[in-house]
């Protein structure tokens, strides 16, 4: 399958129809993955679309560059949902176990049903509409009306308020739970 051209200036298309399979393949080596390559690829050339790129951004350096770049932050976000679902399977586990505190699992709900009620407007409604509504960035953009960059900022600063909320909740569970099943 031939790779999406975009309807860009000379420079811009002579550059991506020159880079495009290669950078592929070098972000390839990264991710083991030819669709997360291509997703990766796509990513950096539509950001560059976007912000008009020069032509000191169109040189192979460059490109490559951004491309391995942007492949070793989705390599390091994946590793991060991974630990965060490494403990969640855990505190799963135990509380099926029974072992979990409930009085500290208590209070780490209602830590967070305080953060979320306490973000702002906007952004608790972006936040619900995402993870209590099972919407996609997309879809909540498209019921909002706004960008789905607008979504995944208010997202961003939602999970940032939140980690830092129950943060000490958290710990105070893990603790419980290890206390519980030492």
């Amino acid at each position: 399958m031939a790779p999406p051209i975009p309807p860009a200036g000379d420079a811009f298309e002579r550059a991506f129809r020159e880079h495009y399979a290669g950078m592929c393949t070098f972000v390839c080596r990264y991710l083991q993955s030819n669709a997360a390559a291509e997703d990766v690829v796509q990513d950096v050339w539509a950001t560059l679309w976007r912000r008009g790129a020069t032509d000191d951004q169109l040189t192979k350096a460059y490109l490559y560059t951004a491309a391995r770049n942007h492949a070793l932050h989705q390599l390091e976000r994946a590793r991060v949902a991974e630990r965060h679902t490494d403990v969640t399977r855990n505190a799963l586990d135990n509380d099926r176990d029974g072992d979990t505190d409930p009085v500290a699992l208590s209070e780490l709900e209602r830590a967070a049903a305080r953060a979320i009620a306490e973000l702002p407007g906007r952004c608790r409604m972006i936040y619900q509409l995402v993870r209590q509504d099972g919407l996609t960035y997309a879809e909540a953009a498209n019921v909002l009306g706004i960008s789905v960059s607008t979504v995944e900022v208010q997202m961003w600063r939602a999970m940032k308020k939140l980690r830092h909320a129950v943060a000490p909740y958290l710990a105070l569970v893990c603790a419980a739970t290890w206390r519980i099943s030492s």
